[in-house]
């Protein structure tokens, strides 16, 4: 069972962990550089649909939420799709949970919400393959020291526990996005966990979504901890930024 192996020994089992090109990373933004050909990221049909169920469910690692396709993002080199998205945490008691760094700070927990390159390949399992299959944004959650939260990610609160399972009749998964699009991190890199397929070109913004501390209290005596990988080095990537920071 891949959740009981020390992350540092996953290439044996799966070698792509073990290649130059791993997420997640350390965002040091003194080494990125501006490219002024990156756009906007513009979500369509993020907003719910009337009469669209959305799942939503705590496989035991993470709490995953299926996404229609007909949702895809505008800004990027081709059209992805939409496919699912999911949200990491850390261990009871602590507010580091991210997977991503930046500048070295970890924040509370990170959504991840992932598609496909819908333009060349038919689906999800064909892209996951490519080099230029996935596309993933990433989004950093921190504490709210006002005390506002996204009133989407409330909604986890109901799949806390291992085997949880709920079908939302509507869900804004635009109301998970910071309000800040065009300020973002990209670079190219692989899926977090197990088979760590190097095929995701990332975008991870530089805007945080906030939570209530009440939320975290609730959150921290009822989640499990998610699988987690170590940071890893860019190892001659070069980070690009969309607007400068």
């Amino acid at each position: 069972m891949i959740s009981l192996v020390p992350f540092y020994h996953w290439a044996e089992m799966y070698p792509d962990c073990g290649r130059n090109a791993q997420s997640p990373i350390n965002i040091e933004t003194q080494s990125t550089k501006y490219d002024p050909s990156l756009q906007p990221i513009k979500p369509l049909g993020y907003d719910s649909k009337l009469g669209e169920y959305f799942n939503l469910s705590n496989n035991g690692h993470t709490v995953v939420m299926s996404l229609p396709n007909y949702m895809s993002l505008e800004g990027l080199p081709k059209k992805y799709s939409a496919v699912q998205l999911h949200l990491h945490w850390g261990s009871r008691g602590t507010e580091e949970g991210s997977e991503h760094q930046l500048n070295g700070k970890t924040y509370l927990a990170e959504l991840h919400v992932v598609h496909f390159n819908s333009e060349s390949y038919p689906n999800f399992t064909v892209a996951k393959e490519k080099a230029d299959g996935l596309a993933v944004l990433g989004i950093l959650i921190e504490v709210s020291i006002a005390g506002g939260h996204s009133k989407s990610l409330v909604l986890f609160n109901f799949v806390f526990s291992a085997g949880d399972y709920v079908s939302l009749h509507s869900f804004d998964v635009h109301e998970l996005l910071p309000k800040q699009m065009d300020k973002y991190f990209r670079y190219n890199g692989s899926l977090t966990t197990p088979p760590c397929s190097q095929t995701v070109l990332w975008t991870v913004f530089a805007q945080s979504v906030q939570l209530s501390r009440q939320w975290l209290m609730v959150a921290a005596s009822s989640l499990l901890v998610t699988l987690q990988g170590g940071q890893q080095p860019l190892v001659g990537r070069q980070g690009m930024v969309a607007l400068p920071v």
